[in-house]
């Protein structure tokens, strides 16, 4: 597999605590998920942090599919959930899943990270390209060229001093 698209977005928090001021729950929920808005309501406190580093998110993934929100990637198909160690990870659904399933995305690498003032989202999309199968994304050039790179030396295993005298050899003169 390949990296198809990367795509990074900053959220400035300030503008996402007046957007939720404005805002009524449902017309969040045409941006962010029921999960999201449960997910970062359970700490007010940094509240608005979780939803701008959800709202980074969303504007990364759309970066890394290279669409941006058009071609029917939509906010609320987008989603931030986390993994069984707490891992942030991106769950797509509806059309933004078959565009990312046309440009043969499989997996979607997200990073975020988020303090008082700003947050910010970093996603990787991963797959075969759906023009190319995985058999000739790596064409007889890149294969030589691969089999010429240097490889590290496998580490020899560190033996007792006793065991080794005896397979030394003095160097012939």
């Amino acid at each position: 597999m390949i990296i198809l698209g990367h795509g990074i977005d900053l959220v400035d928090v300030a503008k996402v605590t007046q957007l939720v001021e404005r805002r009524s729950e449902s017309q969040l929920l045409r941006i962010f998920t029921s999960d999201e808005l449960a997910y970062c309501n359970k700490n007010v406190r940094r509240k608005a942090e979780h939803l701008a580093a959800r709202f980074a998110a969303k504007e990364a993934v759309a970066k890394a599919l290279g669409t941006g929100f058009t071609k029917g990637v939509a906010w609320f198909e987008i989603e931030v959930a986390h993994d069984e160690t707490g891992r942030p990870t991106v769950r797509l659904a509806g059309r933004t899943a078959e565009v990312a399933k046309s440009m043969g995305v499989v997996h979607l690498h997200l990073s975020l990270s988020h303090i008082n003032e700003v947050a910010c989202a970093s996603v990787i999309a991963e797959g075969v390209p759906a023009t190319m199968s995985v058999r000739s994304s790596c064409n007889q050039g890149d294969t030589k060229a691969i089999a010429k790179l240097p490889m590290k030396k496998k580490a020899r295993s560190q033996s007792r001093p006793s065991d080794t005298a005896s397979t030394l050899k003095p160097k012939a003169k």
